[in-house]
């Protein structure tokens, strides 16, 4: 009876290994993920899609091809902005997203093959609730497969919370949003932060600290929360909220962790039904700068 009891762990234990998920070998078999976070993948022994070439960081494409040995994930956003992927494995790999989930319509809209010790990471703007297709492959033929992980990341942390403003669909929860583009890197100096939606064609500034207010839940301020104080810094001068909405502030990267939040003019009030101050403020986003 004990030799069979240990048997039959062993069957389970084994079976649930086998159904690991790590991605599927083909666009019609990807393995739905959902969320940031780290998912694990292995294109060891897959075939290939047959995708065209990925151009590498230095603008060449592969000499004997890209997306070998294939690996699909359908994932959907849970977050709307600038999200980053990267495939993390010993290999020399590529990663890929396409504009939808559909493998017959869906086009690849953006690709990464770094060469010269760099990451293949790309970023690409979602929307919440949308689903994209993500494949990573090996350089070459063969050559280049592995287990490993795709992480899904933001730029920066997002805290505090954006109360509803003019544009807030009634019963809805949340006001402007922060997200950012470009990157942390000082040597780069790239970074672009957004926010919104807010009513368009209104004025907005951004400002940071180094202090979070409230422990990061912030205090009320007008029509929406402070969430970002200590030594604080505005940018000057005010910015305007473009057609969709959005205020757009490029930065300058220094070496510091920031804590950056929209203050902008709400002359309509929360849910458009009016207001008592006439501003509003997104949610924060804390951001560590490196070199």
């Amino acid at each position: 009876m004990p030799n069979r009891l240990l048997s039959l762990f062993a069957f389970v234990v084994l079976c649930s290994g086998a159904s690991a998920q790590t991605g599927g070998d083909d666009c019609s078999l990807a393995e739905p993920i959902a969320g940031l976070g780290s998912f694990p993948f292995n294109n060891i022994g897959n075939t290939d899609s047959g995708l065209a070439f990925c151009p590498d960081s230095a603008g060449v494409s592969g000499a004997t091809g890209d997306f070998w040995q294939d690996v699909w994930f359908e994932w959907t956003a849970d977050v709307t902005g600038e999200v980053i992927f990267a495939q993390n494995s010993v290999m020399d790999g590529v990663i890929g997203i396409f504009d939808g989930a559909d493998c017959v319509t869906s086009m690849l809209a953006a690709c990464a093959d770094c060469v010269g010790g760099c990451a293949d990471t790309l970023t690409y703007p979602v929307s919440a609730g949308s689903s994209y297709l993500i494949v990573i492959g090996g350089w070459q033929d063969g050559g280049s497969q592995a287990a490993g992980t795709l992480d899904i990341a933001t730029l920066g942390q997002a805290y505090c919370t954006s109360a509803p403003n003019d544009v807030t669909p009634m019963g809805g929860t949340e006001g402007a949003l922060m997200w950012a583009s470009g990157s942390a890197s000082v040597a780069k100096n790239d970074l672009i932060l957004y926010g919104g939606p807010i009513a368009v064609n209104q004025p907005g500034i951004l400002y940071h600290g180094n202090n979070q207010v409230n422990g990061g839940a912030g205090l009320p301020f007008g029509d929406g929360m402070r969430c970002v104080g200590g030594l604080t810094v505005r940018y000057f001068p005010p910015i305007f909220s473009d057609a969709a909405g959005t205020l757009i502030q490029v930065i300058d990267n220094t070496m510091a962790t920031l804590n950056f939040q929209f203050w902008y003019r709400s002359p309509f009030g929360p849910f458009g039904q009016g207001g008592q101050s006439g501003f509003n403020l997104s949610n924060a986003l804390t951001i560590t700068f490196t070199p």
